[in-house]
This record gives C-alpha cells, structure tokens and sequence, in this order.
C-alpha cells in the first residue's frame, strides 16, 4: 500500500513539473515576443475604418493555424471593375496573406526587399504593416527581429493572397476576390483587314 502511494505521489510530482515547465516555457515565449514587438511601432487601430478592420477580422478567420500576417499596399486601384494603377482613383487595394520568413529576402519567393516596422495586434495575431518610410531604417535589425517573430519557412502562394479594396473618402471596405479574372474589352474593338483593290485607271 506503502509502494502504491509513493508511486502515485511520484507520478502526480512529474506531471506536475512537466505541467510547470511547460507553463514557464510558454511564458517565456510570450514574454520575448512582447520584448521583440516593443522595438517596432505599433500601429493604433482605433483610428483605422471600422469596414476595413471588420474584413481583417475575417481575413484572419480565413488562416486559423497561422500566428503572423503581412498587410501591404498592392499599388492598383480599382476602376469601375477594372484594376489601374491610375492615382486620381478614390480607392487602394491592400494584399493580405500569412506571413514567412523569406518574405523580405528580396530573392524570387519574397515580396520586398525592406523588412517591416510597423505592426498591429488583432485576435491574438500578429499583423506586419509594409510602408516605403521603412526604407528609412537600418534593415538587419529588422530582420532579425521579424525572423524570431516568424520562424517558419514557406513561399506565397496566390490563393493565399486576400485582396482588400479600401475607399479614402467613406467607411467603405470589400473583399476584391474577383479583381484580377475580370473579362476586360479593349475600348476599341480591332479592325478587321479589308483586301485593298485597287482604282482603276
């Protein structure tokens, strides 16, 4: 009987330090993300549209296993269905997908070269935010500080890509899924070849 409580008691003092130890090493985890994202600059969401913010939400719901996300400007607009690149358009398209750790190489699977500093919290997950003024900064800083916040490899891949069409002048977001499979016509139809005959004498 004597045996069979210390067995017990033995059994209940190891899954209590494996408890502890992964408690603290969770902790730790936590703690040294904190300490990583108070050298960027936070970005104050309560100034950002209520419609942009309700479409990141669910842009997060759509990738529930990832813990980081990038939002960058794509530099097209949206002209009655068509995508330009126009500046005198009253709206921008942001990319949204889950973040890597090549993303900011520069090599063939990365989307820029200058790692970001800027970011912002939202359900629990991280969100990169791209701006040119980055450019501004010494980069290996940034770099190492973005490699430790997302470790995990990969390449972006288009149907992880979610579009996000923001107009300036209204509270007024959407998902822009269809921007890039629209059937565009030219303005002006070809013309057809007509045989040339010439006049006679």
């Amino acid at each position: 009987m004597k045996r069979h409580k210390t067995a017990i008691f033995a059994l209940f003092i190891g899954l209590f330090s494996i408890l502890l130890w992964v408690a603290c090493k969770a902790d730790t985890q936590e703690t040294q993300q904190k300490s990583l994202l108070d050298s960027l600059e936070r970005v104050d969401t309560t100034h950002m549209k209520p419609a942009f913010l309700k479409l990141i939400h669910q842009a997060v719901g759509f990738f529930p296993k990832q813990k980081a996300f990038i939002l960058s400007c794509s530099y097209l607009y949206e002209d009655r269905g068509t995508p330009t690149n126009g500046v005198s358009i009253n709206n921008d398209v942001f990319y949204f997908h889950p973040a890597y750790r090549e993303a900011f190489e520069g090599g063939e699977w990365s989307i820029d070269d200058i790692y970001p500093n800027h970011y912002f919290l939202i359900d629990g997950k991280i969100v990169f935010v791209c701006l040119r003024m980055d450019a501004c900064n010494q980069q290996e800083y940034y770099k190492k500080v973005y490699q430790l916040l997302v470790p995990n490899t990969g390449v972006l891949e288009e149907k992880n890509v979610v579009r996000i069409m923001v107009e300036h002048k209204r509270d007024q977001a959407r998902f822009a899924f269809d921007l890039f499979k629209l059937n565009i016509k030219p303005l002006r139809e070809l013309i057809r070849p007509v045989k040339f005959v010439a006049p006679e004498p």
